[in-house]
């Protein structure tokens, strides 16, 4: 959806002949900002979408409304966003809605985790995206974040989405920092799924999202593995993620 008054009506139009043509999972990417009651996300429901997804992007409210909301002349806000989050899980159920957070934006890995847990309390599975300056983009000259930051974001993500843990176990430096994931990580490594794209699962339960460079150049590093990671790929990973 994009964010147009017609936005909600069109959707619905699309799911509707989706439904009539194919029984594959429909994922519905909504625009909170149109959705002020549990009204348009129960008709999604009812003409046949399966789950939905948010695009929250930055996990604090400042970085939020930066690059969302005033900062950007945007009619977006942050607790509107959590809000209709809220109501998606209360419609579709616990872990059939997905947020979208995005690494490298300016946050600390701790609110990261932190922004992460509070979708795994409400019920949503977090869908990671690592920050790329899209040249020509107001934010062209920003860099990507580095990929040891990337790699521990990816490591928490797992642990709490599979619910093998939560933020309150793991620790933070000074800076924010991930310094302890508050179990041992390594058999995680080496199964290479963290590191894999986390997008919305087909009806066989695996990512059907994998949104091959998604986050950069074909040429590499890559940051979300659309495939799962070879011996080689673990050996680089680990390399990446440095000492733990």
């Amino acid at each position: 959806m994009i964010t147009h008054p017609k936005a909600t009506e069109d959707t619905l139009y699309v799911i509707e002949r989706l439904r009539e043509k194919t029984d594959l999972f429909i994922s519905v990417l909504i625009s909170p900002t149109l959705i002020r009651t549990k009204d348009p996300l129960v008709a999604m429901k009812k003409a046949g979408a399966d789950r939905v997804g948010i695009a929250i992007d930055a996990v604090t409210p400042q970085l939020f409304d930066q690059l969302r909301g005033a900062g950007v002349k945007g009619p977006h806000q942050w607790d509107h966003y959590w809000e209709v989050t809220r109501m998606a899980v209360s419609v579709f159920g616990r872990f059939y809605v997905g947020i979208h957070l995005i690494v490298g934006l300016g946050e600390t890995e701790r609110e990261m985790v932190e922004a992460i847990q509070r979708g795994q309390d409400l019920g949503t599975y977090t869908h990671l995206f690592s920050f790329f300056p899209e040249k020509g983009s107001p934010m062209e000259k920003q860099s990507s974040p580095p990929l040891g930051q990337y790699r521990r974001i990816q490591l928490a993500r797992w642990i709490i989405n599979e619910s093998l843990g939560s933020a309150s176990q793991m620790k933070f430096d000074e800076s924010g920092r991930l310094i302890d994931f508050g179990m041992d990580v390594e058999p995680l490594i080496q199964i290479g799924e963290p590191f894999m794209t986390s997008g919305c699962p087909g009806r066989d339960g695996k990512v059907a999202c994998n949104r091959p460079y998604g986050n950069e150049r074909p040429s590499g590093p890559i940051r979300n593995f659309p495939f799962q990671p070879e011996a080689e790929d673990i050996e680089e990973i680990r390399k990446q993620l440095g000492a733990l």
